[in-house]
């Protein structure tokens, strides 16, 4: 994850294999994302595939939680 402040520490450049920008500010982002359920593993998609996971997992029998990224609700949402 990106710092809000967008600065990267110089030694991180080589060993992270991806970076994301939460849609509010690191502290709830990780809060809700906590909250949901969400563990240190995670998977990221391409393009606006939210939906056809969210279906997969309703599909499975899963919780279905989505945060969402307006910064004042980043609250879990089933």
């Amino acid at each position: 994850m990106l710092p809000e402040d967008g600065a990267l520490a110089p030694g991180m450049r080589d060993v992270v294999r991806a970076w994301i920008r939460p849609p509010c500010p690191v502290a709830p982002f990780l809060e809700a994302y906590s909250r949901a359920g969400g563990t240190h593993h995670s998977a990221l998609l391409l393009g606006d595939r939210a939906e056809a996971v969210a279906a997969f997992g309703r599909m499975n029998g899963l919780e279905v939680v989505r945060l969402e990224a307006q910064p004042q609700s980043c609250r879990g949402k089933i």
